[in-house]
């Protein structure tokens, strides 16, 4: 995980870059959990009025 990401609830999380495993791109993020919610989040600044596009 790179420091301006968070991972929660019971989980493992991580990347795998350049595996070969991305839908789309060199990349891709990986959430595991057996019980309850998880989730990777990636914060980011921006400033006021900027547009950006998120995919998921």
């Amino acid at each position: 995980m790179r420091p301006t990401d968070v991972s929660a609830g019971p989980i493992r999380a991580g990347y795998d870059i350049g595996k070969g495993f991305a839908r789309e791109g060199a990349n891709n993020a990986w959430v595991r959990g057996s019980t309850g919610w998880n989730a990777i989040n990636r914060f980011h600044d921006v400033e006021p009025g900027e547009t950006f596009t998120v995919y998921a």
